[in-house]
């Protein structure tokens, strides 16, 4: 039974193959802040060349992939400073550029937590990211996202449900039960 949401949790890939970040640029003047487990996008052009930024329906360009570590300007890891700030990056104009490492190849699986009652009948069905309220991204002392994902049914939206996750397996189509996604509109995809 999952305890709370907790983003995009990387779980494996389509073709078998290894997990593999690569490193992009954050926006310069991001609007939300950046958590572990986020999915992200990148904005084009603007002043810092675009950007990585969190996905948010508003914004809605192609999905990049899920932030795996957030690092500083330096390109080192960001890290804790207990009790109250976790590794992720902070909405804030006008800071030194600061880097997130990205999972970001088009066959990767993610469990998630849907919010709604997902079961069989959902299977390669779509889903979306559910809204979160501002302020309420991800939980700042772990740096770790609350995105989550909620059942909707057109093409086009950003997810693909393959089936329910490994750790619900005896709590079929019960509500908030966890899922495997890929990321149906991904920025590097064009065969879905």
């Amino acid at each position: 039974m999952p305890a709370s949401r907790k983003g995009f949790i990387p779980v494996r890939t389509l073709h078998g193959g290894p997990m593999v970040t690569h490193q992009y640029p954050v926006s310069a003047a991001p609007a939300t802040s950046l958590f572990i487990n986020d999915l992200c996008c990148k904005l084009a052009g603007g002043s810092d060349g675009g950007g990585v930024v969190q996905y948010t329906t508003a914004n809605a360009p192609r999905i990049l992939g899920v932030v795996a570590r957030c690092l500083n300007s330096d390109r080192r890891e960001l890290t804790f400073s207990l009790p109250t700030r976790g590794p992720y990056i902070q909405a804030t104009a006008g800071a030194a550029v600061q880097y997130v490492d990205v999972y970001d190849d088009p066959d990767m699986v993610y469990r998630v937590t849907c919010v709604n009652s997902a079961g069989p009948s959902n299977f390669n069905q779509f889903l979306e990211v559910a809204t979160i309220s501002a302020g309420n991204q991800g939980n700042t002392a772990s740096g770790i996202s609350r995105m989550s994902a909620t059942l909707f049914t057109t093409a086009g939206t950003g997810l693909m449900c393959l089936g329910l996750a490994d750790t619900e397996l005896t709590r079929l189509g019960a509500s908030a039960n966890e899922v495997e996604v890929v990321i149906a509109t991904h920025i590097n995809l064009t065969r879905r």
